[in-house]
């Protein structure tokens, strides 16, 4: 993924500096609450997600990145695709808890469907938790819809499909 601006962010590759910033972030027990497995990242962690994510830029075009405000170059958070072993391209992003309820999210989905497009991209999708509303309602406003209540058999795992054809 090329880097990409929405009118506060500045989305690019990760860089190795910075893992201070994100580290902070990924550690975060309630910014983290609803990604992965629902548990904090140690630095060796963010520091391995960093290198991974550079790793698929260069093979695939595209990753997780580094999200930062235009006005201080602070980093407040990431996004990106992920490529799951299922297959499709899925969406990823979170927030620096000091940087949520802004509508910064709307604009890092905004930017991700369009640089998704621009590459030719056909669908999209998004995996959330059932109790993660702000995501679902960011997500249905944006065109996803609801496609498995039970991803996987997992309960706890929605899964959100936008058609980009």
């Amino acid at each position: 993924m090329t880097a990409f601006q929405t009118p506060r962010l500045l989305v690019r590759p990760f860089q190795p500096a910075d893992l201070d910033a994100l580290a902070a972030i990924a550690g975060d027990p309630e910014v983290m609450r609803f990604v992965g497995d629902g548990q904090p990242l140690g630095r060796a962690a963010t520091a391995e997600w960093i290198l991974r994510s550079g790793e698929n830029v260069a093979r695939h075009g595209y990753g997780t990145a580094a999200v930062l405000d235009r006005e201080s170059g602070a980093l407040v958070g990431w996004a990106g695709m992920a490529r799951p072993p299922e297959g499709g391209e899925e969406l990823i992003y979170g927030l620096s808890r000091a940087w949520q309820g802004r509508g910064l999210g709307r604009e890092i989905l905004g930017g991700l469907i369009a640089a998704a497009q621009e590459r030719g991209a056909t669908q999209l999708r998004a995996l959330i938790y059932p109790d993660n509303h702000a995501s679902a309602a960011m997500l249905t406003r944006a065109g996803f819809t609801l496609a498995d209540m039970a991803f996987e058999g997992e309960d706890d795992t929605h899964l959100y499909v936008l058609e980009l054809a």
